[in-house]
């Protein structure tokens, strides 16, 4: 209990300091072996530093209950790059939403500062049908710990969003997402555009 306590700790502070990495972009959906999503992402953010960013988030199965993800971006860092695992112990059913945790690690340098942020979030999900295709709305809460140059704090971050996929576009996903600060952290507001491929 006592090292899952320090864990959650250490996740609290990831998206707050991170402005060029935060995004949660939280869903059920667990890829399987061959399948794999590219998402494109545009993020703003303001409520402490305020800036833009763009990045490039590659996930795809890492067994049959988690996916890893990647991911790359530019903007108020120069260069920022992490990598997460989305493990989703449980599934949505008719009247159960889905519960999961996005946990990992992003590195980022600029002007020869360099941040790692660790950080754990717990979110729940559930999908809805509407008559151009569906969405998924999830809410998310990540918690973490922010390393600038040796020094460390402790931050907290409200999640809300939804993904929507229309019917026509069989191979496309589309994430709005907005985040609130909490504590030692910022507001964002992300976009993001999903190809799923090998399926």
């Amino acid at each position: 209990m006592k090292k899952l306590l320090t864990i959650l700790a250490i996740t609290v502070s990831l998206t707050q300091n991170a402005h060029a990495l935060g995004e949660l972009m939280a869903s059920g959906n667990i890829l399987k072996f061959g399948e794999y999503d590219i998402t494109a992402m545009g993020q703003s953010f303001s409520s402490g530093p305020s800036g833009s960013n763009i990045g490039v988030i590659g996930e795809m199965a890492f067994n049959k209950d988690m996916n890893l993800r990647f991911s790359a971006s530019t903007g108020e860092y120069s260069l920022a790059a992490g990598a997460h695992i989305k493990w989703v112990p449980f599934t949505e059913s008719k009247n159960k939403p889905n519960f999961g945790i996005i946990t990992g690690a992003e590195f980022a340098t600029e002007d020869s500062i360099d941040t790692l942020l660790v950080r754990m979030s717990p979110f729940v999900s559930k999908n809805f049908s509407w008559e151009h295709g569906n969405m998924e709305p999830y809410l998310g809460l990540p918690v973490g710990i922010v390393i600038v140059d040796s020094n460390d704090d402790i931050t907290s971050q409200l999640v809300v969003g939804t993904k929507v996929k229309f019917e026509r576009l069989e191979y496309m996903t589309f994430s709005i997402e907005g985040g609130f600060k909490i504590k030692n952290s910022f507001s964002h507001l992300a976009l993001m555009a999903t190809l799923q491929l090998g399926k």
